[in-house]
């Protein structure tokens, strides 16, 4: 698909917009899975829905919301994923707008890939574009998934990669150094 600078754009428009499903208006809101059962937030009530569950950790995965979660972040790490395996062959793109798309793409699954391990702890890294998903990858460790993500902070930190003004809504430098120092 990526075959120019338009179809690479496109696909950058698509990794963000594939983002706005990790947060539904509801009981399976990313948000809550993030924050319940932490010092950020608890569900108090009894034992008897999706909130208390995530709060206590004791989902598992016959929960359909959690599966879904799980889905949707790793179909938006393979779109990050194709982008930056795409980005370096496309010509018709000056370096600093190539430099652009990656470090966005790399600070998205970076960003992705922290806040899974911060819910599932040890989980498969996925870091190469792939056609389907192998649901029999092994999990990594924890120290494998975190030299990904800083990995991928460092890159989309660096000088001349990321904008360091806003810009509607898109990764900026600042972004990638504020997710570095978590």
């Amino acid at each position: 698909y990526y075959v120019d600078a338009k179809t690479l754009n496109a696909g950058l428009v698509g990794l963000y917009s594939g983002l706005k499903d990790h947060f539904p208006v509801s009981t399976g809101t990313p948000v809550f899975y993030f924050f319940t059962g932490t010092d950020e937030l608890c569900y108090r009530a009894a034992n008897t829905n999706i909130r208390s569950i995530v709060d206590r950790h004791s989902y598992t995965t016959t929960e359909e919301s959690v599966a879904k979660l799980w889905g949707l972040y790793y179909q938006s790490i393979g779109r990050a994923n194709a982008l930056i395996e795409a980005a370096p062959g496309i010509t018709d793109i000056s370096a600093g707008e190539r430099n652009k798309v990656l470090g966005e793409a790399h600070f998205v699954r970076a960003w992705i890939y922290f806040q899974l391990v911060h819910f599932f702890g040890d989980l498969p890294m996925i870091d190469k574009e792939t056609k389907e998903f192998d649901y029999k990858v092994d999990r990594s460790p924890l120290k494998d998934i975190y030299a990904l993500i800083v990995s991928d902070l460092v890159f989309a930190s660096g000088d001349d990669i990321l904008p360091t003004t806003i810009r509607d809504g898109h990764a900026t430098h600042w972004g990638a150094k504020t997710l570095l120092g978590k």
